[in-house]
């Protein structure tokens, strides 16, 4: 039996696991159906308005408070430490976006953590390119990683060029197709 407590709880984690935050509040915090579910369940409200605000500590403690409780469920306890992992990483990431440089132990403090245990999880999200940066262990800050504007156009017009060709090399072929008859059933 599905109650609305789990498809509220079901639909906090997805929508902090998946969404970005245009897209959270558009289609869940703006969203006249799920309003209705949130509102019943008071808790979820307030870990996506948390999450939302970029209230990361608050977020996190509260579904730190919450996750036994989520392992009991039946829809998503092979589910919960997945999502959970998947939601850090997003905040982690989220919170690193108006920086330049991040002070680690402020950081640290924010996702209730070590500096060291810290510089392993950012070092992670770095090797697998969720976060553009490099990490100064001496200083302990975490720095982003300046992308040359010349370098990212020419990337950009090197992939519109490949998509070009590839398309002129389907037409080319569709044409010499068409002109030696190979064309039945394709009107």
């Amino acid at each position: 039996l599905l109650t609305s407590t789990n498809v509220a709880y079901c639909v906090t984690l997805c929508a902090l696991a998946t969404l970005d935050r245009g897209e959270l509040r558009s289609r869940v915090l703006n969203s006249p159906t799920f309003r209705l579910i949130l509102e019943a369940e008071a808790e979820c409200r307030d870990i996506i308005t948390a999450f939302y605000s970029a209230n990361y500590a608050a977020c996190l403690d509260a579904l730190g408070r919450i996750k036994n409780f989520l392992r009991l469920d039946i829809f998503l306890a092979d589910h919960v430490e997945a999502l959970y992992e998947r939601i850090r990483m997003k905040a982690m990431c989220q919170y690193f976006v108006p920086y330049v440089c991040a002070d680690l132990k402020l950081m640290a403090a924010v996702f209730r953590t070590g500096v060291t245990d810290l510089e392993n999880e950012l070092a992670e999200l770095i090797r697998k390119g969720h976060i553009k940066g490099r990490i100064d262990s001496e200083k302990q800050l975490l720095c982003s990683l300046k992308v040359d504007p010349r370098y990212q156009t020419f990337s950009n017009t090197l992939n519109i060029i490949d998509q070009c060709h590839q398309r002129l090399q389907a037409a080319i072929l569709r044409s010499n197709l068409i002109r030696r008859g190979y064309t039945r059933g394709w009107h």
